[in-house]
């Protein structure tokens, strides 16, 4: 292969070039020649790869979680499938579909049809609860696994567990798992925070530790600066939040009291940025809503009303503007933001509609779980509702979903220490 014109190249162009191909190309290139599969291995080339934008999918690549539609109702193991639209305008509403099966790390377990008995066996759910750089994290509760997995390299593996809980702390009543990408030292990692129940009404605080995992190190150390102390997570699995530039962005309360001394719940966007390792909690748009992001480089956290107390069909869709996105942590406690409300749309029940699941990167369209299972599209400009044709009967219930780009990023920690 060494007289092919493609090796005469400049290996800055040949780079260029090489970015575009996805993993599966990607793969099969690294047989062409020696210089092809060094450039491809290296770990700057996975790292640009994994975090390049190009234009071949239009509306955005997703990640679905979901439950079978043969699987009993409380039965919680995963399943996943992935959604890519088209690239060509006269496409817009085409998709490509595939299924990717239960979450490796159970595929080994019993298939899922085995019914639950509500009352004495009720199983917490595994669920995905974010994707970075096309790594996929999936927090099981009951044992306290949290896995690792890349859908396109068909790798995984479970991560240590999280430091023990001392007695003192008290009774743990749930946790909370995100993963995300440090811009500045180029590690992944995981966080994990703890809550335990209050055990009396002048505490209206949550308690909580924070653990921090790194991919790098594959060990876990208790963050420094958690700065928890006033707020917390909604616990659901169906809206976690999202990663985006750096940061995680999550649905939170802000618990504080008012004049007469009662307690008051605010809904806020809360982030943690991996680089600082320090959150942030800022006022919502509105009274209650749900968290997405927008893909892309100038992507943009965005959130969805969804005031069920109201039963209103009506929903709002607000962006996140004048905020550091740039991954700089030198900037991560830059103070400024606004909402900018985007659009107003009105969903259909009698369709469809159990709240957006993700948006695409333009903004303008979003996933809804289909009543009998499956998804459809809500174009928020039109109000027009599609069916994603493509995907097949057995997908039931979607749970989760989160943007998605295959990547070559390895998931073992002597490699990704050098990413």
């Amino acid at each position: 292969m060494d007289g092919d014109p493609l090796n005469s190249l400049p290996q800055d162009l040949l780079i260029e070039i090489l970015l575009w191909l996805p993993v599966a190309s990607l793969l099969r290139s690294k047989a062409v020649c020696k210089l092809w599969r060094s450039i491809i291995q290296s770990s700057d080339f996975i790292r640009r790869h994994a975090t390049f934008e190009n234009s071949s999918s239009k509306l955005g690549d997703f990640i679905f979680q979901y439950r079978p539609s043969h699987i009993k109702d409380f039965n919680y193991k995963p399943y996943f499938l992935l959604l890519s639209s088209s690239s060509r305008e006269e496409d817009y509403d085409q998709w490509s579909y595939k299924n990717l099966g239960i979450s490796p790390h159970l595929s080994d377990g019993d298939d899922g049809d085995d019914e639950y008995d509500w009352f004495s066996c009720y199983p917490p759910e595994a669920s995905m609860v974010g994707s970075c750089h096309g790594i996929i994290c999936v927090h099981d509760p009951e044992p306290r696994d949290i896995i690792l997995w890349n859908p396109a390299t068909k790798k995984f593996r479970c991560i240590p567990k999280s430091l023990p809980l001392l007695d003192e702390f008290g009774e743990l009543q749930t946790e909370f798992v995100f993963f995300g990408f440090d811009c500045q030292t180029h590690d992944y990692k995981v966080v994990q925070i703890t809550f335990f129940k209050i055990d009396n009404e002048v505490d209206i605080t949550p308690r909580n530790r924070v653990q921090i995992y790194s991919l790098r190190s594959d060990s876990w150390r208790w963050c420094m600066d958690a700065n928890l102390y006033g707020h917390s997570h909604r616990g659901s699995a169906n809206n976690q939040g999202r990663y985006l530039h750096g940061s995680y962005y999550f649905w939170g309360h802000y618990f504080r009291r008012n004049e007469l001394s009662y307690v008051k719940q605010d809904a806020v966007v809360l982030s943690f940025n991996f680089s600082t390792e320090s959150f942030r909690m800022m006022p919502g748009p509105c009274g209650y809503f749900d968290l997405d992001a927008i893909g892309g480089d100038r992507g943009k956290i965005v959130c969805i009303s969804t005031d069920l107390s109201s039963r209103t069909d009506v929903h709002e869709v607000y962006a996140l503007n004048d905020y550091d996105y740039s991954c700089n942590a030198a900037n991560a406690d830059k103070k400024e933001y606004s909402w900018t409300k985007l659009h107003t749309f009105t969903i259909n029940h009698a369709y469809g509609g159990f709240g957006i699941k993700a948006v695409t990167k333009n903004g303008e369209c979003g996933f809804l779980l289909r009543r009998g299972g499956g998804l459809l599209v809500i174009n928020f400009l039109t109000e027009e509702m599609q069916d994603v044709e493509t995907i097949d009967a057995s997908v039931g219930m979607v749970l989760r979903a989160d943007v998605y780009k295959e990547s070559l990023v390895s998931i073992d920690s002597a490699v990704s220490a050098q990413q």
